[in-house]
């Protein structure tokens, strides 16, 4: 049970969050409960998360009632409001997207190729013969009056 000075309840992958649900540490608080004129409000402030409210997508703001049903990523919360209690039951929600599997590379990287890597040690060697003889040249000055 939460009173009115438990609020504003964060709700995001922010590790500070109230109600931490799974996703990209990045995205950090995706939503708020708060209460405004006596109200409580639910507060969309990043769009990085998945959300329903009462099985519809949900953006922006909404009044919370008693019996409404929020999904966030991982998380159900399920609202119970009372005077001036708030009821929130949390329960995980298994996803269906898997984390991405990594593979090993199949192809090799052009560096790899020993005619590109004789090309690029012979472009070095020119490069670097220009600049010492840039930098090693002087200037003579020949005077042939007499």
């Amino acid at each position: 049970m939460l009173s009115q000075e438990d609020l504003p309840i964060k709700i995001g992958t922010d590790l500070n969050s109230e109600i931490v649900v799974i996703g990209p540490l990045s995205i950090g608080i995706a939503l708020i409960i708060d209460l405004i004129d006596d109200r409580l409000v639910l507060q969309k402030i990043n769009s990085g998360i998945d959300t329903t409210i009462n099985n519809n997508e949900f953006s922006g703001n909404h009044w919370i009632k008693d019996g409404d049903e929020l999904i966030v990523s991982d998380k159900r919360v399920r609202f119970k409001i009372s005077t001036n209690q708030i009821e929130l039951n949390i329960d995980n929600v298994s996803l269906e997207a898997q984390p991405t599997q990594f593979q090993k590379r199949q192809s090799e990287s052009i560096f790899q190729n020993k005619t590109v890597q004789r090309i690029a040690i012979g472009i070095v060697f020119l490069v670097g013969y220009f600049l010492f003889y840039l930098f090693t040249s002087k200037a003579v000055e020949i005077n042939t009056m007499p």
